[in-house]
């Protein structure tokens, strides 16, 4: 059989596999056949590459995650947590996807319990972190509102690129050893954040943000395909921006502007310049320095190479 289900149901359960991704165990053996179809132009190294990305799962599942990393979500406590479904979630998904034991009515009866010991009424960062084992680990601190109507933001381009095969890159997790080291290089640099481009040359994230993009009138947001984390504010600016999910390649943008967007902050848009907008936020930043490096001179000869006018960070939340 190459392609259908194969599976059973009774008043229990209903099981169905498909059925040329079923493993046959006899013993302590497995075997599992893979393949593709191949037709009259299929070149033989992008099918075997196929079928060795169709047995990863098998394949690469003892080693492809790191050991004793946690799920984390970073949320806003004001009075409540107006964004915590969203959080659950995302977090939820991730320990489904890891394996962890997670159960959302534990978890958001711990987030709970934990703010009945907020004094007084003002805005809180929380910090959650899941284990393995599903036991959850809360903090927070006070969230400082700034009375500064722009806040001026830097930021650079970090000359590492990422891979978007890399499962990581899709959960907010305390394994991020590429990400936390470059932040805290960027801001012992004197910057806010540092930016991220796979290896495809397309723009993906900040260290601690996710990105919008206006270009010609449309805001543009990077399809998460490109290798970066699913921000919860990133899918209500998403909706309420009606932004395109669409790869941006730097080298191809000539007009930028881009919105520092937050979860904990409820909207933080950042922007470098005024312009008509959706609904207005509580916090906005202006974008007024975005390096290719920490290094000015390397920085002025590679925007010279660029039709590139205005930019944007988003805190990711």
């Amino acid at each position: 059989m190459y392609t259908g289900a194969i599976g059973y149901f009774s008043r229990q359960r209903t099981v169905f596999n498909v059925a040329i991704r079923t493993l046959e165990l006899d013993g302590e053996r497995g075997t599992m056949g893979v393949g593709s179809g191949i037709v009259i132009d299929s070149n033989a190294q992008e099918e075997y590459s196929e079928c060795v990305l169709k047995a990863e799962f098998l394949t690469g599942s003892a080693s492809r995650f790191p050991e004793g990393f946690s799920l984390i979500e970073t949320m806003l406590w004001d009075d409540g947590y107006p964004l915590i479904e969203l959080h659950l979630d995302r977090l939820l998904d991730s320990a489904a996807y890891f394996g962890f034991d997670c159960e959302r009515k534990a978890v958001e009866t711990a987030l709970m319990e934990h703010a009945r010991a907020f004094n007084g009424k003002l805005a809180r960062r929380v910090r959650l972190l899941v284990d393995r084992s599903g036991e959850p680990h809360i903090a927070d601190e006070f969230l400082v509102k700034s009375g500064e109507a722009a806040m001026p933001v830097r930021a650079y381009i970090s000359p590492q690129r990422t891979d978007p095969k890399d499962p990581m890159l899709y959960h907010k997790t305390t394994h991020r050893p590429l990400y936390s080291t470059a932040f805290k290089d960027a801001v012992n640099a004197g910057f806010d954040d540092v930016l991220f481009l796979n290896q495809r040359g397309e723009v993906t994230e900040g260290a601690i943000s996710n990105i919008l993009i206006e270009k010609s009138g449309r805001w543009l947001s990077p399809p998460i395909e490109c290798g970066l984390l699913a921000g919860v504010y990133r899918r209500i600016c998403s909706r309420r921006c009606h932004a395109w999910k669409s790869a941006c390649s730097m080298r191809r943008t000539s007009a930028w502007q881009m919105r520092c967007i937050s979860a904990t902050r409820c909207a933080a848009f950042a922007r470098s310049r005024s312009t008509g907008s959706p609904e207005a936020p509580f916090y906005s930043g202006r974008i007024t320095t975005l390096m290719a490096s920490p290094d000015w001179s390397n920085s002025i000869a590679f925007w010279n190479s660029l039709s590139l006018r205005r930019w944007v960070i988003a805190a990711r939340g």
